[in-house]
């Protein structure tokens, strides 16, 4: 179960490294979310540094209103929502400039500006750090080396803002220790003073180029996750759609199956009634009646309790359970078999007693089973032979004769029905094909079922001649793949 965090308050005195790297993490997840400090000790300028490391735009001291907390929380996230706006929106990059040095900051912030950029500056990383609380800054040019924090604790900080901040540190004392800092924080560029400002130019438009890449990538990201969800909707719509027509053809065979317990029950009453008026009250007897009255009920209860598990719509995601095979084809089966036989059509069983059972989704595969048993019904009725049959069985495949590469099960449906064309054969599983007359079928129930059986991490085969019938097999791994593997 996924938790969607709008924002997150935290007690500032918990905040060391360790807790900004979490922050980090947290913000990569959902770059909306913002960040609310709680304190009770008095504001300074350490407190205020370890409040702008941990990324966080607002800070109400302890003790403090549930209204007031509720308002920053607000505030905090309306923060956010206009930074990220300003982001994507934004002509030119805003750019901050952070040195020590009046004279450099003032030499860097002239010269950018004569290139037509908005640039605002800080003589320290706390001066720094308030600005980037304030507003959105698409570039940051630090000092790597100033007085109390250095620059590569305010790349810290300007990374838990925005991850796709260009920051570019220049400084007069490279070494060994701050460029490896410098790339762990993912420092787009690494400048040497004196700063030549052609060389500082052209970094800031290729590193806005990359900005702007990256944004890009992000915004598709974000399109295609939303697509992705759209399609899964969809499909479970569709899904659950095919599913209602399979539970159609599982309600008329139920109605048939249900018919013999209920005369068994009726005929128990009327033998009972007619005892009572002739007055024959056998008590033995009746218990026989009753006892077999209230079995009879049992079974019909199961065979709705059945339907309506069966009816309950579900995601598309898999929810599997530990199912026996033999036993689901076997009732499948006892739900069709009256149907069949008034049909004059022969159900041939032969399942194999070994067969272990299988992590699935009982209700998808059942409903690829009920719509491939519907199909062999077609098939076979629209046959002229005399006998009409249709085999189900089910088996074991080992390893090393398994398409899957791992130990399976198959079940498979054959019918001597008409069977298909082979030029047909290749479109059978195509979405919103069919062979039936307009209006009688929809075209999704072999497409769906090849979905639902390849989301089990298995396959469906198809085998078919015209005149002599189709053979369907499905094969589902013994343990199936997780998901996500």
């Amino acid at each position: 179960m996924k938790i969607c965090v709008d924002a997150l308050v935290i007690d500032i005195s918990l905040v060391n490294e360790e807790l900004i790297d979490f922050l980090m993490q947290l913000r990569s997840y959902n770059p909306k979310i913002g960040f609310i400090g709680v304190s009770s000790l008095l504001h300074n300028e350490e407190i205020s540094n370890k409040i702008a490391l941990a990324g966080i735009s607002e800070y109400p001291s302890k003790p403090f209103e549930p209204e007031d907390l509720q308002k920053k929380i607000s505030k905090a996230i309306e923060k956010r929502k206009n930074d990220l706006e300003f982001k994507t929106k934004a002509k030119q990059p805003r750019i901050l400039v952070v040195d020590d040095e009046e004279i450099i900051r003032k030499v860097l912030t002239n010269a950018l500006e004569l290139e037509g950029y908005h640039v605002d500056n800080a003589m320290n990383v706390s001066e720094a750090l308030k600005k980037i609380q304030s507003q959105y800054y698409h570039i940051v040019i630090s000092d790597l080396r100033m007085e109390g924090i250095n620059g590569i604790k305010l790349t810290s900080a300007v990374r838990l803002m925005d991850s796709d901040t260009i920051i570019i540190i220049i400084t007069g004392y490279p070494d060994i220790d701050s460029a490896r800092e410098a790339v762990k924080n993912q420092v787009y560029d690494y400048l040497l003073k004196p700063i030549d400002p052609e060389d500082l130019n052209n970094t800031i438009t290729r590193g806005w180029e990359k900005f702007l890449l990256s944004s890009q990538l992000h915004d598709a990201y974000k399109d295609i996750k939303q697509k992705n969800q759209e399609l899964r909707e969809s499909t479970a719509q569709l899904i659950q759609s095919e599913k209602l027509s399979a539970l159609g053809e599982l309600t008329a065979n139920l109605s048939h199956e249900m018919r013999q317990p209920l005369n068994i029950v009726r005929m128990s009453l009327q033998l009972m009634l007619a005892n009572i008026d002739e007055k024959k009250i056998d008590e033995k007897t009746h218990k026989i009646y009753l006892q077999e009255s209230i079995r009879q009920i049992d079974r019909m209860n199961e065979l709705i309790k059945h339907v309506n598990t069966f009816s309950r719509k579900q995601e598309v995601d898999i929810q599997k359970g530990t199912i026996q095979v033999n036993s689901m084809v076997e009732t499948i089966i006892k739900i069709y078999s009256k149907q069949f036989t008034l049909n004059n059509i022969q159900i041939i069983k032969n399942l194999n007693t070994n067969i272990p059972d299988i992590d699935c989704n009982s209700i998808h595969i059942e409903q690829v089973l009920i719509n491939l048993l519907t199909n062999a019904r077609n098939a076979v009725e629209k046959s002229t032979k005399e006998q009409k049959e249709i085999r189900i069985s089910t088996n074991i495949i080992e390893e090393q004769k398994s398409p899957l590469l791992k130990d399976s099960i198959s079940i498979e449906v054959v019918d001597n029905g008409v069977g298909i064309p082979e030029h047909l054969l290749s479109k059978i599983f195509d979405s919103f094909f069919t062979t039936k007359p307009p209006g009688e079928g929809t075209g999704l129930g072999l497409s769906i079922s090849k979905k639902i059986i390849e989301a089990h991490k298995g396959i469906i085969e198809l085998d078919s001649k015209t005149g002599e019938g189709t053979t369907f097999k499905i094969i589902l791994p013994v343990i199936a793949e997780d998901e996500n593997d």
